[in-house]
């Protein structure tokens, strides 16, 4: 899971997660630790900044609501909400809420 530690919200959000039963088996990349420009085939460090990102253990590429669900499903204390929210038209309604706290939130520093 790539995640900019540099957003107030989403690094608060994020400490949340690591602290729950199951999150030692989730990797958590801080883009602000990070400095590679190219963090996986077709991931540059630009695009996990400007969403939230995941990589599934198979290897496929998910961001945003999609990737909240992801992280959901292997949390025991969120797990329902994975299920519930990969049921269309819910997974909609969780992207477009995502995308406009996208539209309010702080724009991430990209040096």
């Amino acid at each position: 899971v790539f995640f900019d530690g540099a957003c107030p919200v989403c690094s608060r959000e994020i400490a949340f997660y690591r602290r729950c039963r199951g999150s030692s088996n989730i990797n958590w990349i801080d883009l602000r630790e990070h400095p590679k420009n190219e963090l996986a085939p077709g991931l540059s460090r630009s695009q996990a900044l400007e969403r939230f990102t995941a990589i599934t253990s198979d290897g496929k590429l998910l961001s945003g609501s999609q990737a909240f669900i992801e992280v959901w499903r292997h949390l025991p204390l969120f797990w329902l909400f994975g299920k519930i929210f990969a049921i269309y038209p819910l997974n909609l309604l969780l992207e477009l809420m995502y995308r406009f706290y996208l539209r309010i939130r702080t724009k991430p520093n990209n040096p």
